[in-house]
């Protein structure tokens, strides 16, 4: 009876010091993750939007690379969490409740605007600041820990359409748009030039453009303003192409608007005179920043989209290093104020830091001539 109960009491100590080890150990690990800095990122790295998704989650991967390298954060690790949110708001706000719960990040990222729209309540509940990399501005104005990037939906398009009407690139205009918060955006901004548009719109998931390029031939249409996502601009070039309409394109974005199923499905002859905007410029094809991706994923050959939002990726993180340098790790209110005033960043696409919390560009017009793009202001 006796040896059973030494046995039994044995048992009951080490189970408590099995415990204690374990308790130990997460706090341990948890006191780690405290001190170092941490970016969680929600990106498409699957699906609809993966070829952008995977360019800017490698860009920022590069970035952290090299900060580490040349000793992180006020000597402190910086930390790179990425998550696939597939372009999907649920999915996107269980990634990033997952790296809330599980990684005690500072700072969230995340791309394209279902993804922002579902995580931007989740960050506000938890006050952790968001960055997101989308063309609507609404978003940004839910909370002052949110922060805009990208290209700007209703000043962009004002500017390009402005252009294009002092420079007689149109003369009858028209929309091509999904129906989506940036669009409507995007419209406000052309109506503040050109009030007589002709408008159709389709449905986010529409691939289909048969009926409206038909309606819009038939109404005389020469020119019509497109923007969306890549398989958005895939349909209606091949469209465009196959009907052989007489319709010039503008659109934004440059680096969106091509990506390189574009170009290997439509001759160069059907993409004559597209005019874009875009503030990531054509050059970075062929600069430094590219051939360095190209070492980092071991590839060539890749089109300008994934040049181009790698070196967003890339930015994302150089810039949000740069306002940790004033914080200790964690420091939510001290991160927002350092991003809101940050400066001297290391940055490829040239921005300028934050103003109002919307990152600050300088746009570039281009037309398509004769197989490249010109840079026309």
């Amino acid at each position: 009876m006796k040896k059973k109960i030494l046995l039994g009491t044995i048992i009951v100590i080490i189970s408590i010091l099995i415990l204690l080890l374990v308790f130990t150990n997460i706090n341990k690990n948890k006191d780690i993750k405290d001190q170092e800095y941490t970016i969680g990122l929600v990106s498409p790295l699957s699906g609809v939007g993966s070829q952008i998704g995977l360019a800017m989650a490698s860009g920022m991967e590069i970035a952290t690379k090299e900060i580490n390298e040349n000793g992180g954060i006020n000597g402190q690790n910086l930390n790179l969490v990425i998550e696939d949110g597939k372009i999907n708001g649920a999915e996107s706000a269980n990634a990033a409740n997952f790296l809330i719960n599980t990684q005690n990040i500072d700072i969230l990222v995340t791309l394209f605007q279902p993804p922002a729209e579902a995580i931007a309540p989740i960050a506000i509940q938890n006050n952790i600041p968001l960055i997101y990399e989308a063309y609507v501005r609404s978003i940004k104005d839910q909370s002052n820990i949110i922060f805009k990037t990208d290209f700007d939906s209703s000043s962009g398009c004002e500017e390009l359409t402005r252009f294009a009407k002092e420079n007689n690139k149109y003369e009858k205009l028209a929309i091509v748009f999904p129906q989506i918060g940036f669009s409507e955006e995007c419209f406000e901004g052309i109506k503040k030039v050109e009030p007589n548009v002709e408008e159709f719109w389709y449905g986010v998931e529409e691939k289909n453009y048969k009926t409206i390029l038909l309606r819009a031939n038939q109404k005389n249409i020469d020119t019509i303003f497109v923007l969306g996502f890549d398989y958005h601009f895939v349909n209606l070039f091949n469209q465009l192409q196959k009907y052989d309409y007489p319709i010039k394109v503008m659109a934004a974005t440059t680096s969106e608007i091509f990506p390189k199923n574009v170009f290997e499905n439509v001759t160069k002859e059907s993409l004559e005179n597209t005019l874009t905007i875009d503030f990531k410029g054509i050059d970075i094809d062929n600069s430094e920043f590219a051939k360095k991706y190209e070492t980092f994923i071991n590839k060539t050959n890749l089109s300008h989209t994934e040049y181009a939002y790698a070196a967003e990726g890339y930015d994302h993180v150089m810039i949000i290093s740069k306002a940790m340098e004033n914080c200790k790790p964690k420091d939510t209110e001290c991160l927002v104020n350092s991003l809101e005033n940050v400066k001297g960043h290391v940055t490829v696409n040239g921005n300028t830091g934050f103003k109002d919390r919307v990152l600050q560009n300088t746009n570039k017009i281009y037309e398509y001539k004769n197989g490249s793009w010109v840079q026309l202001n």
